[in-house]
């Protein structure tokens, strides 16, 4: 078992996405941002669940095709338990059936990894400004 001491002056972000060279960037994007703290980084979405469940992260950014629990389905359980947590999809299969679908499942951010990876930094940064 893992346990973290968590800064409660910077937020937390979990990162969910099957394919690691997307998890390494993603893991310097966030990284760079001053006032985050990454709890972890998870290839599938069942340990994902356990981690959110565990740390109840401020930010998620999930992948949606990973093994175990998909990004929809995770996408449905942080807003029935934890409402308030900041959802950001980044995925490669960006269809307007895909995005239309997280939307009604209630995510912030719908990416395309291929356009809007950058996109990253800055929504972070925004959710930290809107915190203090």
């Amino acid at each position: 078992m893992v346990y973290m001491l968590i800064d409660k002056k910077k937020i937390t972000v979990l990162i969910a996405d099957d394919a690691p060279e997307i998890s390494a960037r993603l893991t310097d994007a966030v990284l760079e941002v001053n006032g985050v703290e990454l709890i972890g980084t998870v290839t599938d979405g069942d340990k994902a669940w356990q981690l959110i469940a565990a740390f109840k992260p401020d930010s998620v950014i999930l992948d949606l095709q990973m093994p175990g629990l998909s990004g929809f389905e995770l996408l449905k359980l942080i807003r029935r338990f934890l409402p308030t947590t900041l959802v950001i999809i980044l995925t490669a299969y960006d269809s307007p059936q895909f995005r239309e679908r997280c939307e009604q499942y209630g995510a912030d951010y719908f990416l395309s990894k291929p356009d809007e990876f950058d996109r990253i930094p800055n929504i972070l940064q925004a959710r930290i400004n809107k915190t203090q």
